[in-house]
């Protein structure tokens, strides 16, 4: 770092991934070329290649902006995905990045704002986990913005089923008719889950239901 170094010797914690470490930034003042560069040891000797690009962050040290920070980011309701995450979308002024972290967890992601100011981002998160999103607008200001929150809703559960028509009657030999099958939930909401259900006749000799069509007696049957 311009000539600088410091050996921290700072042994990680059992089981810990991530170290935390706090750089000078004063030393040559604003607009000065800053190169970190973590040499590690593991327990066994190992040493990983410094000049690797893993291994170093270059930046440079600017004049921070003397303006506002962005106002709090507005985050939609998250839509919950398969896998354990969750998709986080909202807005937030154009160009800017922002820090979607799960205040359960202590797990962080960013993303960035495009320009309408939409931003996108996904993270580990269960239903009732508090997720909390603040921006940063470099060209304004240094400082982020207030936060916005938003909590992980818990899927609506099913509390009864019913299929259409509730009676069939078939007055002709090969005639059919289509199922469907709506659910109802806590929440007042239904949903057709016709493609999710399971149909099986118990007299397959009066009819058969075969993906949600049920069929009269075929021709020659009997």
């Amino acid at each position: 770092m311009n000539g600088e170094e410091w050996d921290l010797h700072r042994p990680l914690p059992d089981g810990a991934q991530v170290a935390i470490v706090t750089v000078d930034t004063d030393r040559s003042g604003p607009l000065a070329d800053r190169t970190v560069v973590v040499r590690a040891t593991n327990g066994v000797g190992v040493r990983n290649d410094p000049a690797a690009p893993g291994s170093y962050l270059q930046f440079i040290v600017v004049t921070p902006p003397p303006g506002a920070p962005p106002p709090a980011p507005v985050l939609n309701a998250p839509e919950p995905l398969t896998g354990g995450q969750v998709r986080v979308t909202g807005t937030s002024v154009a160009g800017a990045r922002v820090t979607v972290s799960n205040q359960t967890t202590g797990f962080s992601v960013q993303a960035s704002a495009g320009a309408n100011g939409a931003f996108s981002a996904l993270i580990d998160a269960v239903p009732g986990d508090l997720l909390r999103a603040v921006a940063f607008d470099l060209a304004s200001s240094p400082d982020p913005s207030p936060a916005g929150q938003v909590a992980v809703p818990t899927p609506p559960q099913l509390v009864s089923l019913s299929a259409a028509p509730a009676s069939l009657a078939f007055t002709s030999v090969g005639a059919f008719a289509d199922l469907s099958v709506t659910g109802q939930y806590d929440n007042a909401t239904s949903a057709n889950l016709t493609a999710s259900a399971a149909f099986q006749s118990t007299a397959t000799t009066v009819a058969t239901v075969i993906a949600g069509r049920a069929a009269g007696p075929r021709p020659g049957a009997g």
